[in-house]
C-alpha cells in the first residue's frame, strides 16, 4: 500500500472480513434495498448510494455437464 494515495483515488476499505448476507430460499426474487456509504455519516448524506437488488440464488442451481 502506498504511503500517499494519488489525488482522486477511489478505494474501498473493509475493516473486517466481508460476510454473506443471510437470506433464505424463500426470500428469492424479492427486491431489497441496500444503502452503501461511509459508516460515520447519515443515510441521508449525498455520499450514500442506494442499490435495489433481487437475490436469485443462481449459485444454488445444478451445474450442467
Amino acid at each position: 500500500m502506498p504511503q500517499v494515495w494519488p489525488e482522486n483515488t477511489t478505494f474501498v476499505y473493509l475493516g473486517a472480513q466481508p460476510m454473506q448476507i443471510p437470506l433464505s430460499l424463500e426470500q428469492r426474487n424479492q427486491m431489497r434495498q441496500y444503502h452503501i456509504g461511509p459508516a460515520g455519516r447519515s443515510l441521508m448524506d449525498p455520499a450514500y448510494r442506494q442499490i435495489d437488488y433481487a437475490y436469485t440464488a443462481q449459485g444454488m442451481r445444478a451445474m450442467a455437464p
